[in-house]
């Protein structure tokens, strides 16, 4: 066994198409994986197996999931987790270090390459979205329409390349932490049903505007469209939320950033992280700038990332779990 590591991306969710209405596929929605900030799984060799980095425990919990999924020992090896910083931000590091341990101890334990279903049971993940799973494996712009009552897994729907000279600047509150764990699964127990015209309006935002302004690299429509998704998917929540966004300061910075020309702008799944999607570099500098200058008092952190068109990247194998 050779050393090696899983470099995976991160992902921003524009918002869930249903919940909680029998009468229509549950979940699915759209996202898109990004660069930054990126998680690392370091695998070497050992004597047993063993765990370190911030998110030991739960690498220990993914990987007494796989064992019992695949009814085998866990493998001796020595697993780290590297980059965890922005655990509960909205950018999906749960589902991305899960995915990494599985396919780490797949390697490990010379099991071929599972599908993005398999390879989520495994570990317990996919659930409720599939965007991460999907987008571990393949990158870009994913879509996925939800899931039915006989379905335990979303069906990729489709994955589009997304233009690498637009960049999301993301606006991070790493002190607070969005819903998740038993909570997020209390909150979908309270929280109303979508309506079934809220999912039909959804569907046909992501079908008839971001999808087609997408394919064109439309990005004047894409950012309209984009907001207008995430704002009626974030009202969803409002019971929970107090409104689409998490917070009365997240409102105040998607208005800021709506204020200075900046139109695409939302929040990543429960939040805290928003993003702004700019033309360029030098825009998401210069909004970045704005917001620095117009919140002096707020303790954010700012990052430029740019979408990523591949999946997580095995390093050291001359191998990409991913196709490209």
């Amino acid at each position: 066994m050779m050393n090696f590591s899983i470099k995976a991306p991160s992902r921003l969710h524009f918002g869930l198409l249903s919940f909680g209405n029998p009468n229509v596929p549950a979940y699915g929605g759209a996202g898109v994986m990004i660069d930054q900030p990126v998680l690392e799984l370091k695998c070497s060799p050992n004597n047993a197996f063993e765990t370190g980095g911030e998110l030991s425990e739960r690498i220990v919990h993914f990987a007494e999931a796989w064992s019992d999924y695949h009814q085998s020992e866990i493998p001796s090896c020595y697993l780290e987790s590297i980059g965890t910083k922005y655990a509960h931000q909205g950018l999906g590091h749960g589902t991305q270090l899960a995915l990494a341990t599985a396919t780490a101890l797949n390697l490990v334990a010379k099991i071929s390459e599972p599908s993005p279903e398999e390879l989520a049971a495994s570990v317990g993940r996919g659930r409720r979205s599939a965007i991460g799973t999907y987008g571990f494996r393949y990158g870009g712009f994913i879509y996925e329409s939800g899931r039915k009552a006989d379905e335990t897994f979303s069906k990729l729907s489709s994955q589009h390349p997304f233009p690498e000279q637009w960049k999301f600047l993301l606006i991070m509150q790493p002190q607070l932490a969005g819903c998740h764990g038993q909570a997020e699964s209390k909150a979908f127990e309270n929280i109303p049903p979508v309506s079934e015209a809220t999912t039909r309006k959804l569907n046909e935002i992501l079908t008839t505007l971001l999808i087609p302004a997408l394919t064109k690299c439309d990005f004047a429509a894409f950012s309209d469209a984009l907001y207008d998704y995430g704002h009626l998917a974030g009202l969803c929540y409002e019971s929970v939320q107090g409104g689409a966004y998490m917070s009365r300061l997240n409102d105040q910075i998607v208005d800021t950033l709506r204020a200075d020309g900046v139109f695409g702008v939302g929040q990543s799944s429960w939040g805290p992280t928003l993003f702004a999607l700019c033309q360029n570099t030098a825009q998401a500098k210069q909004s970045q700038e704005n917001l620095q200058n117009q919140f002096k008092d707020q303790a954010f952190e700012y990052l430029i990332a740019s979408p990523i068109n591949h999946g997580a990247m095995l390093r050291d194998c001359h191998e990409t779990y991913s196709s490209s």
